[in-house]
């Protein structure tokens, strides 16, 4: 079974940063729907929670959602990863 992470990271200093990540949800739902059974999926807003998850089990693939206002916090996994 493949473990996948999907990021939609927000700053978790700023306290409007409070909405769904609908594309990371998306995403997840066509991931099941195509391979039922052989993907397990978590989604992921806030920073310390996903270096959390890939320090203590690091997953198959990583996916993280791409903003002006995020992008050097995902290049910041990125290079984690």
């Amino acid at each position: 079974m493949l473990k996948i992470y999907l990021g939609d990271l927000v700053y978790d200093t700023v306290k409007t940063n409070y909405v769904v990540p609908l594309g990371s949800g998306y995403l997840a739902a066509m991931l099941n729907d195509r391979f039922p059974g052989e993907t397990e999926i978590a989604i992921f807003k806030y920073p310390k929670n996903l270096g959390k998850a890939l320090n203590d089990s690091p997953s198959d693939g990583l996916a993280l959602s791409n903003y002006s206002w995020n992008t050097n916090l995902n290049k910041l996994f990125l290079k984690m990863v």
